[in-house]
Order: C-alpha cells, then sequence, then structure tokens
C-alpha cells in the first residue's frame, strides 16, 4: 500500500513542482519616451536610415551633413525571471536592442538607450556615432 502510494505521488508531485516553480515578473518602471539628436559620421551618411524599434520599421533619412533626430517611444524596464525563488535571468530595457542604422539592405549597427547615452556629444546635443565603412 505505501509504495503504491509513492508510485502515483511521486510523479503527480514532479508534475506539481516542475509547473508550478516559474515565474516571470515585469519591472514596471519603463524608460520614458524621448527625442534623440543622431549624427552618423561616415563617408556618406545620406545612404543611412534609422530605424527604431523594429527593423521593418519606417526607415528615417539621414541629412547629408549626418543629422537626424527621431522619437524613441516608451519602452519596458524590463524584468527577472525565477525557478524555484532562484533568479534565473534578468532582462533590461535599457539593454534592448531597438535603434537600427541600416544601409541599403544591411543592418549595419543596433542601438540600445544605453548604447545611445554613452555616445559622446558634439556642441548641439547631437551625440556622435562614428560608422566605420
Amino acid at each position: 500500500m505505501q509504495s503504491e502510494r509513492l508510485v502515483v505521488l511521486g510523479p503527480v508531485s514532479l508534475a506539481m513542482l516542475l509547473c508550478s516553480g516559474c515565474l516571470t515578473m515585469v519591472d514596471y518602471a519603463s524608460i520614458p519616451p524621448f527625442e534623440q539628436k543622431l549624427r552618423l559620421i561616415a563617408t556618406a551618411p545620406e545612404d543611412y536610415t534609422v530605424r527604431v524599434s523594429s527593423q521593418k520599421a519606417v526607415p528615417l533619412s539621414v541629412s547629408s551633413d549626418g543629422r537626424i533626430t527621431f522619437f524613441v517611444p516608451r519602452r519596458s524596464g524590463g524584468g527577472a525571471t525565477y525557478l524555484l525563488k532562484i533568479r534565473i535571468a534578468r532582462t533590461s530595457g535599457a539593454e534592448a536592442k531597438y535603434v537600427f542604422i541600416v544601409r541599403g539592405k544591411s543592418l549595419i549597427k543596433k542601438l540600445s538607450v544605453s548604447d545611445l547615452k554613452k555616445l559622446p556629444k558634439d556642441n548641439d546635443g547631437y551625440s556622435l556615432l562614428r560608422i566605420n565603412e
């Protein structure tokens, strides 16, 4: 009788443990929307476009002096995944790459909010991004 209970309870207990122990928590402290001023330093900056949010977003043209101003929408602040109360993964909304620099059909560079904030600025407040061709 005892062994029959173990045979039935063992797999059931294991299934309950595996199914109920994983949790994803979202940090609701989102990154507010902001305007980004960017200057591409390249031999032909007008050949590049910028796409915000996804690679399939509407391409924004870069002027011949390399300057472009665009709006970055509100982003999630990130979150964490826990298994049995142990954090196994953490994501940061500031580290997600969703500003894309494109030339023709080629993806040249992906940037995150953190990447944009680290770029040096010129006297007019444009973040400077050097493109090595």
